[in-house]
Parts: structure tokens; C-alpha cells; sequence
């Protein structure tokens, strides 16, 4: 499957790829919310957004263990434009700009990040 232009999350080495092709050279508001686990050791879930709109995973996993105590040792950084599928020292980084982006300790919702889309506000 090709997933050139599309937006990915890799939490721990499990892949979430959406479906909107972004190669079209417009900005676009893209959001990833980590849904956790209540259970034990439990996978949580990774949702991706792209303009406010819910995106259907075309390659790799929804449900993944991520570590959210930021003190832990097996915490894991945060990057922003690296690739993370067949990198190489040619591709190693995202060739374009990003804008605006927000870290947030809470999950939100469709609606709040419809709404940080629209007003470039936090809910």
C-alpha cells in the first residue's frame, strides 16, 4: 500500500496511517488523540483528524501500548516530521512546514478539535 502523503503516527513502532492523500499544497489541521486504556497493560487507541474530519485507517494499527508518564524509562520523544516507514538519510524528514502545534495532557474530542480547527483556540 502506498502511504506517501498520508498522515502517520508511529507510538512504540506500531503504525496508524489515515487516508487523505496531503499532497495537494494547501495547509491542513491534522490531529492525533490517544484514547487510553483503563485495563492493565491494556492497548489504547489512536485516532487521526485531518481538516476536523475523522480518518479511516488504510495501513498498520489503531489499538497500541503507549507509556504517558512522561518520567518513566520507557517513555518515548515526541517528533514531529521524521519518516518513519523506509528512512533514509534522504528521507528522513518531512520536506514542507509546520505550523501551531500543541501538545495536550487531555483527550479531545471530534467536536473540540472541529472546534480548535475553526476558532485556533483551545476548547
Amino acid at each position: 500500500m502506498d502511504t506517501f502523503g498520508r498522515l502517520k503516527v508511529a507510538v512504540g513502532g506500531p503504525l496508524t496511517v489515515g487516508h487523505a492523500d496531503l499532497r495537494d499544497g494547501r495547509w491542513h489541521h491534522v490531529a492525533a488523540v490517544y484514547l487510553e486504556n483503563r485495563a492493565p497493560d491494556g492497548p489504547g487507541t489512536v485516532l487521526l483528524y485531518v481538516d476536523g474530519e475523522l480518518q479511516r485507517r488504510t495501513f498498520g494499527r489503531t489499538r497500541v501500548r503507549l507509556q504517558t508518564e512522561v518520567r518513566s524509562t520507557h517513555a518515548e520523544p515526541v517528533q514531529f516530521g521524521r519518516q518513519v516507514m523506509r528512512a533514509s538519510p534522504e528521507r528522513e524528514f518531512f520536506k514542507g512546514a509546520i505550523d501551531e502545534v500543541f501538545i495536550i495532557g487531555a483527550a479531545l474530542t471530534g467536536e473540540e478539535i472541529r472546534l480548535l480547527l475553526e476558532q485556533n483556540a483551545l476548547p
